[in-house]
């Protein structure tokens, strides 16, 4: 009778054990993805980034508008090609054209700066909501946002595309390889969509 109080103590302690561990380890990861939605949440209130994502909306409903018209809804490549020509042509005009009259270029007042912020922010994101821990609130949340935000991030993934071979950083790249951000944002793009 004593050995097999003594076999269940032991049973008992190895399974509290355990339990204890999984508690240690899954409890603050949650925690921790809950903070990092809020910090998420209170930069997405940030003028910085509000006026980021009203650069690229405001570019893609004027500078792209024209070329647009001649595009049908379902033609996502065409217009992603559309964005992509535009940006190259205000790129051109932002930075080129005034280091070659040798202006002062702000680079935080341009459009690729504009594009990067919110690239990232979409790169923050997807990290959180392709997290397998996430905890499901916190993906529908971000679920229902990202519904009206679908644009903003198409626009970003292009914007980043193009930058990266505008500014010849594809040489920092292998053949076929591209940077953490555009495959996570990519990634993040194609979950939504195919949910929808």
């Amino acid at each position: 009778m004593v050995e097999l109080i003594k076999e269940i103590i032991i049973i008992l302690t190895w399974v509290i054990a355990a339990f204890s561990l999984f508690i240690a380890v899954f409890i603050p990861k949650r925690i921790m993805l809950y903070q990092f939605y809020s910090d998420l949440i209170t930069e997405f209130r940030k003028h910085e980034l509000g006026t980021a994502i009203f650069a690229l909306y405001y570019f893609y409903n004027n500078d792209c508008a024209k070329k647009r018209t001649n595009i049908k809804d379902d033609d996502y490549s065409k217009e992603i090609l559309t964005i992509k020509e535009k940006y190259k042509e205000r790129y051109e005009i932002e930075v080129n054209q005034l280091q070659k009259e040798g202006k002062n270029v702000i680079y935080s007042e341009t459009l690729s700066a504009q594009g990067r912020i919110v690239s990232h922010y979409f790169y923050q994101v997807a990290i959180l909501y392709l997290d397998k821990l996430c905890p499901k609130e916190i993906k529908k949340e971000i679920r229902m946002w990202f519904n009206q935000h679908k644009k903003t991030l198409e626009i970003a993934i292009a914007i980043h595309e193009e930058a990266i071979t505008l500014h010849s950083v594809k040489d920092v790249y292998r053949t076929g390889e591209e940077s953490t951000v555009l495959k996570k944002l990519k990634l993040l793009n194609e979950k939504f969509n195919n949910k929808n």
